[in-house]
């Protein structure tokens, strides 16, 4: 059986970014996470809101689509 292990992974979407985020915790793989909409404009629910808060600071990084969003 061939083992594959990724130097980085690319995640789109906000739910998924959050269940990506919590898959890859502590296994060392940088994940950078990009959020394609407006998340003061997009909810997604209070328990996905609290989730992202919590792991988007271990992404490598997060992509947003302006400035706005970005602060």
């Amino acid at each position: 059986m061939t083992s594959y292990r990724p130097d980085v992974v690319v995640s789109f979407g906000d739910t998924h970014n959050v269940l990506m985020l919590a898959a890859l915790l502590g296994v060392g793989i940088p994940v950078v996470v990009s959020e394609r909409i407006d998340p003061r404009r997009h909810r997604v629910g209070r328990a996905w809101d609290a989730a992202r808060r919590l792991l988007y600071p271990f992404a490598a990084r997060v992509v947003v689509q302006t400035e706005a969003v970005a602060s």
